[in-house]
Parts: structure tokens; C-alpha cells; sequence
């Protein structure tokens, strides 16, 4: 079990969780730091207009994104997004790549904050736990790293490799004697 520890701080004069993550995507480049508000109402993640111009994300490079003008409202008003599919985003040592919104057209001025929704929690399976009294406020990711460390693994080895590696890790977890006959069957 994993837990990502998350800020619980006054935005916009209410209690608010926000995220803290490294987002980073290859095409087209972006590195940046971003804080986001941990929004269980919003079905997407989306980079909020603030953030889109701190990184310097220019509207060429945002139309060039892929899919349609989907409009989004946030925050009282509509704005149209594209998707940035294979963004990573990174939680200390977890990283996660999944697809996120990005504002390509709506008010100009607008400053809406980038906002963490639903599917980051569907992705990781997280659990969120909040506790407004104490200030408190983290995901609890279960079983992440062995998922992480097993599709890793099978992207760069065989499978009879990744077969002796699973035995060796199940000395730790499981009876000697099921497993092995388990994967000698396999084998």
C-alpha cells in the first residue's frame, strides 16, 4: 500500500485538497510543477488556463493536440479543450500516464486552477482519505508498485522470464508448494 500525501489549505476562502505533481510529456515537451485541486465532482483532470500560461504553452502547440473542441465548464465558465494523451504525471516516486485536458480557447483572463478528477482515482484504484478537522489529506494506492513493477517487466522481458520472476516474488507471498506446482505447469 501507497499512500501520496496531499496539502489541505484555504483556495478561494474554502477547504480545499491539492495535489502536488511533476506533469511531464514528450510530445510536445512540457516539465512543469503543478498544484491541483482534488476535485471528486469533475470526471476529468485538467490543467486549469493559470497553469497553461505559467508553462508557456503556446496555442500552436495546444491546437495541435489531438481530438475535438470539447467544451468544459469550470469554475462558472465554458471553456473548449483538447486532450493531451500520453501526459505523465508524477507523485514522488509513482508515476502515472494517463490522458488529461488542456483549455485551448474560452476566456482569455480566465484563472481557474488545474483540477484533479475522477479518472486519476478510476486509473490508480486510489482511495482518498480527508480529514478537514486535522488538515490532513492523502491517496491510498493499493498494490500500485506490483502492478507498476509486473507490466514493466513483461513489456521488457519474455515470458518465461517474467514467469521466474513472479516465483521468485511469490516465495514472499504465497505457500512454496502452490505456487511451484503452479509454475511448473506453465512452464
Amino acid at each position: 500500500m501507497k499512500r501520496i500525501p496531499l496539502q489541505v489549505s484555504h483556495f478561494d476562502n474554502n477547504l480545499r485538497i491539492i495535489a502536488r505533481f511533476l506533469l511531464r510529456c514528450e510530445n510536445p515537451k512540457i516539465f512543469a510543477i503543478i498544484e491541483a485541486i482534488v476535485d471528486t465532482g469533475s470526471p476529468i483532470t485538467i490543467i486549469g488556463p493559470r497553469d497553461v500560461m505559467r508553462m508557456r504553452f503556446s496555442k500552436v502547440q495546444r491546437e495541435r493536440l489531438e481530438g475535438r473542441n470539447k467544451p468544459v465548464n469550470i469554475g462558472g465558465t465554458q471553456m473548449f479543450t483538447k486532450i493531451l494523451n500520453n501526459a505523465k504525471l508524477k507523485f514522488g516516486d509513482i508515476e502515472i500516464e494517463m490522458p488529461i485536458d488542456v483549455p485551448i480557447k474560452g476566456e482569455e483572463k480566465a484563472i481557474q486552477p488545474s483540477l484533479l478528477g475522477v479518472d486519476f482515482m478510476l486509473k490508480t484504484k486510489a482511495k482518498l482519505f480527508f480529514d478537514p478537522t486535522n488538515k490532513e489529506a492523502y491517496f491510498e494506492i493499493e498494490g500500485y508498485l506490483l502492478q507498476n513493477f509486473l507490466q514493466v517487466f513483461v513489456l521488457k522481458f519474455s515470458y518465461r522470464n517474467f514467469l521466474q520472476a513472479l516465483f521468485f516474488l511469490s516465495l514472499k507471498f504465497l505457500p512454496c508448494k502452490t505456487f511451484y506446482r503452479f509454475y511448473i505447469h506453465l512452464t
